[in-house]
């Protein structure tokens, strides 16, 4: 039997304007790779609607930490009212994507103690109260840590990638430095009249 323990639950990052989503998905499984998971894809869907396109990927990594226990992410990708932009990203012509990026990670530790404990349910209620009140017993804790330090840094890396794009849409709204001068000599001149 299996004892599973939600270490994380429902973490979101929201994202919406310009970005590439293969690039998404290259830095996403470069993240996992990093830190050691085998990337498992439990479901993909994609529509295409009028506003664009609603692009859904569920994605469940898992990582073997000792003899019996394991982290399992539970990643919920949803790209929605995506379309492809040209636009000037860091100074050259890209082709982008445009619209909204939500993923959501849920952390799981899986630990298989059935010979140890299972057999024994006065062994197992005794364990739970020392681990959580005493001392812990088992190395869980560490690897509790360790999925919310793997979710962190696959979130953000996934924020780098998406503040490159973010700074190339804000060069997009930032008037030139003649508009800026012109703007700044109009005050200078209304001032001195005042």
């Amino acid at each position: 039997m299996v004892e599973t323990d939600l270490i994380v639950d429902s973490k979101e990052l929201r994202y919406k304007g310009i970005f590439r989503a293969d690039e998404l998905f290259r830095i996403i499984n470069k993240s996992l790779e990093e830190k050691g998971y085998t990337k498992n894809e439990k479901r993909s869907e994609e529509v295409v609607t009028e506003e664009g396109k609603r692009v859904f990927l569920e994605l469940r990594p898992k990582k073997e930490v000792g003899p019996s226990a394991s982290l399992l992410i539970k990643m919920r990708i949803t790209l929605d009212s995506l379309t492809e932009k040209i636009e000037i990203v860091s100074g050259q012509k890209r082709n982008v994507n445009h619209g909204d990026v939500l993923i959501v990670f849920d952390g799981w530790l899986e630990t298989m103690y059935e010979e140890r404990y299972h057999k024994a349910p006065i062994r197992f209620f005794i364990k739970g109260l020392i681990d959580k009140y005493v001392y812990p017993i088992l190395p869980e804790r560490k690897y509790k840590g360790q999925v919310m330090g793997d979710i962190h840094f696959i979130e953000s890396e996934i924020l780098k990638s998406l503040k490159v794009f973010r700074q190339g849409e804000d060069e997009l709204k930032k008037p030139s430095e003649d508009v800026v001068k012109k703007e700044v000599e109009e005050e200078v001149v209304k001032t001195k009249r005042d």
